[in-house]
């Protein structure tokens, strides 16, 4: 499973962390959320809305 990651985000923190205590392998992609790299293109077409989780 693949989670585009924001390492001081709760809400992925919450991910990971279920993640690991149901064993669950994450492949973790760090966004630059201070560059706006939540808001390019390539996001937007994985999330519409732009946010992580």
């Amino acid at each position: 499973m693949k989670l585009y990651d924001l390492e001081l985000s709760g809400n992925c923190y919450k991910v990971r962390l279920f993640a690991a205590l149901a064993n669950i392998e994450l492949e973790i992609v760090p966004v630059d959320f201070m560059a706006g790299e939540h808001k390019s293109s390539v996001m937007l077409a994985l999330n519409p809305f732009g946010q992580l989780p």
